[in-house]
C-alpha cells in the first residue's frame, strides 16, 4: 500500500488530538471518540507513521490496565483512570510526528504554555491552606479557592487539584521551561524567563518536598551523567559504588535521620508516619493480590473496606508511584511500568544522538530528561501514575522525544537495536513471571482470584455469591504454597458471619488476632516504632488499642466489636471483654455479638498464658 501523504497524516493526527478532552472528561462521548481515534490509528499504522519503537512496552502496559479493570471493585473509579491513559497514548502517538525539526522549538513552547495554564488553574482551584509546612498568610490568604468540583472524574477538587498534584505537574514542566529559556535559541527571551519563573513559583508554593527535592536531584544526576557519558566505565563504577553504599548504610542512615526528626505529633514527622502506614497497607494489598492488584484506582475502596489502618481515613492513593502502580495492576503492572521507562530511556538516548547539531532539539531533550527524572523522584512520596490526568504532560514530552528520535536517518525505527533490546527485556521478564507461576504451582494465583471474588461478594451483599466465594477461598487458603494474611482471615470471618456461621467466623477472627498481635506496631502504628518511641506506650497492649480504634471508626460493624472483645479475652481481661460485648445493644449488626455473649466459654477459650503480654 502506498504511504499516505504527510499532510493528510498530520490532519488525521490533529483530529485525533482534538479527541483528547473527550477522554480526560469521560462520558458517553468518550466511546465515539475512541472509535474515531482507532480508525485514524489504523490508517496511521498501515502507513507506518505511528511506529515509535515503544510498541511492546505499551502493549504490556495496556494488558496490565485490562487486568486492573478486571480486578476492580469499583469499575467507575477504574474507568476514569483508563480513559486518562487513553488520552495519554493518543497524545503520545499524535505528537511524535506532528512536528519536524524546525517546529520542535514551537512544540516545546506550546507545552510550556499548557504548563502555564495548569499552574494558573492550580492557583485558583487549590486549597492552599491544607497542611502547608510554612505558614505564609500574606500569600495563601489571597489565593482564591474557586473550583469546588473536579472535571468530570467523579472525584472532588481536593483530590485532583490539591497542592501535591500541582507539584507533580510543575516538577515535570519546570525543567522544560528553564531548558527552553537558557539553552534554546529564539526570540522573546524575557517572555520565556517570566514563564519559567511562574512555573517555579507555583512549584515552590506547593511546598512539596519530594517535588522540589526531586527536581534538584534530577538536575544534578542529569548534569553528572552528561559530563561523564564519554567515560562509561567510570560512570558504571560510580553508579555501582553508590548503589553498594546505599545498600550497606541505608538502614542505619534512615534510622539516624528518623531520630533527628521532631516527635511523632509534629507536622513533618506526622506526614512521614502517615506515608509509612499507607505503604505498609499497600504491601498488604499487594501480598494478597500479587498477580492482579486491587484494581485500577481502587485504593480508596480497598483501604476503606478491607485494609483498615490506624491513623488513616479514606486515602486516594498509596503516595508512592511504584507501590501505586503495583497495587493498581499487580506485578504485571509493575513490569509494564519498568518496560515503558526502559523504552523511554532508549528513545531519549537515540533522539540525543540523532540531533547533534540542533540546539533547540537538545534543549527540549534536556527538559524532557530532567522532567522525567523529577517525576520519578516526586513519586517517592506521591503518585502520579501513567494513567493519571497530569501524566498527559509526560506522554506529550515522550511523544516529542519519539518524534526527535524518528528524525534519525541512520537506522529505521522498525529495525532499530533499541526496539530489539526492549523486546528482549520484555520477553525475559515475561518468562520470569511465567516461571514464578510454575514454581508456586498456581496456589497464590488461585488465592488471589478467590480474594477478589470474596471482596466483590461482600460489597454486593449477595448471599449466593458470598457462599460461592467463601467455598473457593476456603479451598484456596488450604493450598500448601499459598499466603494467608490477617486481611484474608478477616475476609473469611466476614463471609462466614454474613452466612450466619458465627462459630467459624469466631475461629477466623481468633487466628487473625493472633497474627495481628505479633507485629501490631510494625504493621499498623509506625508512630510507635523504636526510632520515635523513647519509652513504651502507656497501654501495654497495642492490639487492644488498634482494635479499639477500628471499633470507633466502624461502630456499625459487629466484627469490629467482636475483634476488640477477642483482644481483651486474649489479654485475659474479663471486664474489658464484657464491657465491649454489652455495647452491642446500640449496634445495628448485633447478631454476632449476641452469639459471643451467649458463649460461656469464650473467655476460657482465648485467655491463654502464652498469649499474655504479646505486646512489644
Amino acid at each position: 500500500m502506498e504511504q499516505l501523504s504527510l499532510q493528510k497524516i498530520k490532519w488525521g493526527k490533529l483530529l485525533a488530538l482534538c479527541c483528547v478532552p473527550a477522554f480526560l472528561l469521560p462520558g458517553w462521548w468518550s466511546w465515539p471518540a475512541l472509535i474515531l481515534v482507532l480508525g485514524l490509528g489504523l490508517i496511521g499504522w498501515r502507513s507506518k507513521s505511528l511506529r515509535t519503537g515503544l510498541e511492546w512496552p505499551l502493549i504490556l502496559l495496556l494488558v496490565s490496565v485490562l487486568i486492573g479493570l478486571w480486578a476492580s471493585l469499583d469499575l467507575a473509579l477504574s474507568l476514569n483512570r483508563a480513559w486518562s491513559l487513553v488520552a495519554g497514548l493518543v497524545t503520545f502517538y499524535t505528537v511524535n510526528t506532528l512536528f519536524n525539526k524546525q517546529q520542535i522549538n514551537q512544540a516545546g513552547t506550546v507545552l510550556v504554555g499548557f504548563g502555564l495554564l495548569a499552574g494558573a488553574i492550580g492557583l485558583i482551584g487549590t486549597d492552599w491552606g491544607r497542611g502547608d509546612l510554612l505558614k505564609l498568610p500574606f500569600i495563601y490568604d489571597y489565593l482564591p479557592h474557586l473550583l469546588k468540583s473536579s472535571f468530570g472524574s467523579g472525584a472532588s477538587a481536593e483530590q485532583e487539584l490539591n497542592p501535591r498534584v500541582i507539584a507533580g505537574a510543575m516538577a515535570m514542566l519546570v525543567p522544560l521551561g528553564w531548558s527552553m529559556t537558557l539553552l534554546s535559541p529564539g526570540n522573546y527571551r524575557w517572555l520565556r524567563i517570566l514563564a519559567a519563573l511562574f512555573l517555579t513559583f507555583v512549584l515552590l508554593l506547593t511546598q512539596a518536598p519530594t517535588a522540589i527535592g526531586g527536581l534538584l536531584v534530577a538536575s544534578l544526576i542529569t548534569f553528572i551523567v552528561s559530563k561523564l557519558w564519554r567515560y562509561k566505565w567510570l560512570l558504571a563504577l560510580l553508579t555501582t559504588a553508590l548503589i553498594g553504599l546505599i545498600t550497606l548504610t541505608g538502614a542505619n542512615l534512615l534510622t539516624t535521620l528518623a531520630r533527628q526528626l521532631p516527635p511523632p505529633d509534629s507536622e513533618p514527622t506526622l506526614r512521614l508516619i502517615l506515608r509509612l502506614e499507607m505503604w505498609l497497607r499497600s504491601f498488604d494489598m499487594l501480598a494478597d493480590k500479587p498477580f492482579t492488584g486491587i484494581g485500577l484506582n481502587n485504593f480508596p475502596q480497598s483501604i476503606n473496606n478491607f485494609y483498615p489502618a490506624y491513623s488513616l481515613g479514606s486515602e486516594a492513593h498509596a503516595h508512592n508511584i511504584l507501590l501505586q502502580t503495583a497495587v493498581d495492576g499487580g506485578l504485571p503492572g509493575l513490569l509494564a511500568f519498568g518496560a515503558v521507562l526502559g523504552g523511554v530511556s532508549l528513545t531519549l538516548r537515540k533522539a540525543w544522538q540523532a540531533n547533534q547539531d540542533n540546539k533547540a532539539a537538545r534543549a527540549l531533550l534536556w527538559g524532557i530528561a530532567i522532567g522525567t527524572l523529577s517525576w520519578l523522584f516526586y513519586g517517592v512520596g506521591e503518585s502520579i501514575t501513567l494513567a493519571h490526568k497530569p501524566a498527559l504532560i509526560l506522554w506529550a514530552m515522550w511523544g516529542l522525544a519519539a518524534g526527535l528520535a524518528r528524525n534519525s536517518q541512520t537506522v529505521s525505527i522498525q529495525k532499530s537495536t533499541n526496539q530489539k533490546i526492549v523486546k528482549a527485556l520484555i520477553i525475559v521478564a515475561v518468562l520470569v513471571m511465567s516461571t514464578l507461576l510454575v514454581i508456586v504451582n498456581l496456589d497464590r494465583l488461585k488465592t488471589n482470584l478467590a480474594i477478589i471474588e470474596g471482596q466483590r461478594a461482600i460489597l454486593q451483599n449477595d448471599l449466593a455469591k458470598i457462599a460461592e466465594s467463601e467455598a473457593k477461598l476456603r479451598e484456596a487458603i488450604r493450598l500448601p504454597n499459598t499466603y494467608i494474611s490477617a486481611a484474608t482471615l478477616d475476609l473469611m470471618a466476614r463471609l462466614e458471619e454474613r452466612q450466619g456461621n458465627f462459630s467459624l467466623a469466631l475461629d477466623y477472627l481468633g487466628r487473625e488476632a493472633g497474627r495481628d498481635a505479633n507485629f501490631t506496631s510494625e504493621k499498623y502504628i509506625p508512630a510507635e516504632w523504636s526510632i520515635w518511641r523513647k519509652s513504651k506506650p502507656a497501654e501495654a497492649n497495642p492490639l487492644i488499642r488498634l482494635y479499639r480504634q477500628w471499633q470507633i471508626r466502624y461502630p456499625e460493624n459487629g466484627l469490629a466489636q467482636g475483634k476488640l472483645a477477642l483482644a481483651y479475652a486474649k489479654n485475659c481481661d474479663l471486664s474489658g471483654m464484657s464491657n465491649t460485648l454489652k455495647q452491642n445493644s446500640t449496634r445495628s449488626n448485633s447478631s454476632f455479638l449476641n452469639y459471643l455473649q451467649a458463649d460461656a466459654n469464650l473467655f476460657q477459650r482465648f485467655c491463654r498464658s502464652d498469649l499474655v503480654g504479646f505486646s512489644r
